[in-house]
């Protein structure tokens, strides 16, 4: 099978990306024209976004490569990381740059697009968050998030394009930006003072194997149904006992760890955590990774991940 990824230089992307091509899939990556060099030493296929929207018949550029890509999965944002505050980038990546690729699918005979939206998007009940919740995000990111994904689908029925969004919530795993929870204490396991919130947060995490081995039971079921499924553990924890459980598989002396030396962010949700049973019944998926092996996997394999 033929699978075109945007974002498949991020954190889910490349997971995404290694994991497909070990299956046997044949992989194309969207990108931007300065990603060039580094996608041609990985020997991938790629198709610059510039051809793809500029370009009439970019099977003159690229020959019959492009032929029966059979589905998209749309993993490109902007915003996530919390460093990226741009307000305009976010508008333009996240739901400008979303249409875009939906009004020009046609140009590669696809007509299957797997897009991906955030389980913050959801308005915070201190219950398990199902599909049939109400949306209320409460941050930039997760309003763009969510607004690329209504327009996306919108555009997509006019377009005669089959669509599945797949909902997100708390990802770990390698490649992880190095700002985010996990990395960040790797990088700070030796200082003798490490900070953090209280850590009451409830969260629901999973290990990104999981997420990966999501994506490929939709290419596998071909079920494009044009409806939206959380992805997740369904399990909750809080942030206080996951670094806890992180710091024993590392062998961080638990005194090292300063809880309340950050305070809260502003509207920071205290409970998210999904109910998965819709996709996991639909897609027979079930989480394979523990928080504990997830962990001891990503810190063996910190700082040896190969780069896109």
């Amino acid at each position: 099978m033929k699978v075109l990824i945007t974002g498949g230089t991020g954190f889910i992307g490349k997971n995404l990306v290694y994991y497909l091509k070990d299956k046997g899939y044949e992989v194309f990556l969207l990108i931007q024209e300065h990603e060039i060099e580094k996608i041609k030493e990985k020997n991938i296929n790629a198709i610059l976004w510039k051809d793809l929207l500029e370009k009439n018949n970019i099977e003159d550029i690229y020959g019959n490569a492009i032929n029966k890509i059979e589905v998209t999965i749309h993993l490109a944002s902007y915003g996530v990381n919390s460093l990226e505050k741009d307000l305009d980038k976010m508008l333009n990546v996240n739901i400008n740059l979303s249409l875009k690729l939906v009004e020009n699918l046609y140009k590669l005979n696809c007509n299957k697009i797997i897009l991906t939206g955030s389980g913050f998007e959801y308005k915070c009940n201190g219950k398990k968050l199902t599909e049939e919740d109400l949306l209320y995000p409460n941050t930039l990111y997760s309003a763009a998030k969510s607004s690329s994904i209504a327009l996306a689908q919108s555009l997509a029925k006019i377009k005669n394009i089959k669509t599945i969004t797949l909902r997100l919530f708390n990802i770990f795993g390698e490649h992880e930006n190095k700002n985010r929870l996990l990395p960040s204490l790797f990088l700070n396991k030796d200082k003798n003072n490490i900070p953090f919130t209280f850590g009451e947060q409830i969260r629901d995490f999973l290990y990104i194997r999981d997420v990966v081995s999501a994506y490929e039971k939709v290419l596998l079921k071909d079920t494009f149904d044009d409806e939206v499924y959380n992805v997740c553990s369904s399990k909750e924890i809080n942030i206080h006992d996951f670094i806890i459980l992180a710091t024993e598989k590392i062998g961080i002396p638990i005194k090292n760890l300063k809880f309340g030396e950050i305070p809260y962010r502003e509207g920071e949700p205290m409970y998210i955590v999904g109910e998965n049973r819709k996709f996991s019944e639909k897609f027979n998926w079930k989480q394979e990774y523990s928080l504990s092996k997830g962990i001891e996997l990503m810190y063996k394999n910190y700082g040896e991940e190969n780069e896109i």
